[in-house]
């Protein structure tokens, strides 16, 4: 991390639970004039407040935008989409517009090409949402992603990495297309088999009760992102829609490698299966 002291004063758009958490970890260490929280609802903002997440709050980005340093946005995909045109119009010209968006590509076009915007994804969160579900300590030991475009100004970009890596991230660079693809796999893909396996549990317990009585930490594991926000998901696959599609296709033909071999009594190939998942989750656990 750069020997940034203070961040100036930033704005974050949605205190939830990533904003929230953003929040806490400045406030908690100091290292911003001012975390103010911008948003629609006066009574969530005051939670916000009463929990240290900001240190004021407001629900008319116009009368903060242009004083501040840094402007984080913590709302859904398509909210962000909607709004960036219109937080860069609102924005000062040195300050450094963000996001945390989950999907990069479609938030890339909606910057226009603006030097002062960094697209960011944090690879973090929770099943739980909202600001009481925040801490300070959410991002320590994760990855944040920078997607700069080639038009960002570097200044900018700093200002990001140093940002996350105060919160306890490390940051990988890289274009807003690769992100989509990576994160189709690593973070939407979970998501859809947690969604589908909890799915299918609830059908066949409707007729098998027992089911859910023979349940262990590994289906808890499997479907723990299950109880995530359905807006905030349904949002982000569509926005992700080409890649996510790919992935479940390949995902797909995964799983026909099981029911194939299955049905052909292969018992060596559904071996040889296993143990290349299993050689696979070792090599990428070192890594």
């Amino acid at each position: 991390m750069s020997d940034i002291v203070d961040f100036g004063t930033i704005v974050i758009v949605g205190v939830g639970l990533l904003g929230g958490s953003i929040g806490k970890g400045v406030v908690r260490n100091g290292r911003a004039d001012k975390v103010i929280g911008v948003g629609r609802s006066t009574e969530r903002l005051t939670e916000a407040l009463r929990l240290g997440a900001i240190t004021s709050f407001t629900t008319d980005l116009a009368e903060v935008a242009a004083s501040a340093d840094i402007i984080v946005l913590c709302t859904p995909v398509s909210k962000i989409v909607s709004d960036l045109p219109v937080v860069l119009h609102l924005a000062g010209p040195q300050t450094t517009v963000t996001d945390v968006g989950s999907v990069k590509s479609a938030i890339f076009q909606a910057a226009r090409g603006d030097s002062r915007f960094v697209g960011g994804h944090p690879m973090a969160g929770s099943e739980q949402a909202g600001v009481v579900a925040s801490r300070p300590d959410l991002f320590n030991d994760t990855t944040w992603a920078i997607t700069p475009s080639e038009h960002t100004g570097a200044e900018h970009i700093n200002k990001v990495r140093d940002l996350a890596q105060h919160l306890g991230a490390a940051t990988v660079i890289l274009t807003s297309q690769r992100h989509d693809r990576a994160v189709a796999v690593t973070s939407h893909l979970p998501h859809a088999i947690a969604t589908s396996l909890m799915r299918l549990a609830c059908t066949r317990n409707d007729s098998a009760p027992e089911i859910q009585r023979l349940t262990a930490g590994s289906f808890a594991d499997a479907t723990r992102v299950a109880a995530s926000s359905p807006e905030l998901w349904a949002d982000i696959f569509q926005y992700n829609r080409e890649a996510v599609v790919e992935t479940l296709i390949a995902y797909r033909s995964e799983i026909n490698g099981f029911i194939n071999e299955l049905n052909d009594g292969n018992a060596n190939a559904l071996q040889e299966r296993f143990a290349s998942g299993s050689d696979a989750k070792r090599s990428w656990s070192k890594q």
